[in-house]
């Protein structure tokens, strides 16, 4: 999986590319967590380039979105695409998650 990250007015964009499978959600977590600042109100997730997403996938965002809104952050899925989405919506994590097309 590949990780860039980039700062806009208070907002940590995340875009993401390849699997978020058991094999690279430790590194997404972790990586992710070392880019937020205090300053961040936002964290967008920017799905659009993600083919996969496994079980340990979506228990890591899961776990985030909790640790990012126990630091006052908000976190945001953005663009997921139509595997991913489908995905989503039958964990019913569309209700659980702001997700921007």
């Amino acid at each position: 999986m590949n990780f860039v990250a980039h700062r806009e007015d208070g907002r940590l964009t995340c875009v993401l590319s390849g699997d978020l499978d058991v094999y690279a959600a430790v590194s997404f977590e972790e990586r992710l967590v070392g880019a937020v600042t205090p300053e961040d109100r936002d964290v967008v997730v920017d799905l659009a380039e993600v083919r996969y997403v496994d079980s340990s996938g979506l228990g890591t965002l899961v776990a985030l979105r909790k640790r990012l809104e126990r630091e006052g952050k908000k976190m945001i899925l953005a663009r997921p695409s139509e595997e991913v989405r489908k995905l989503l919506e039958l964990v019913r994590l569309t209700k659980v998650f702001e997700i921007l097309s």
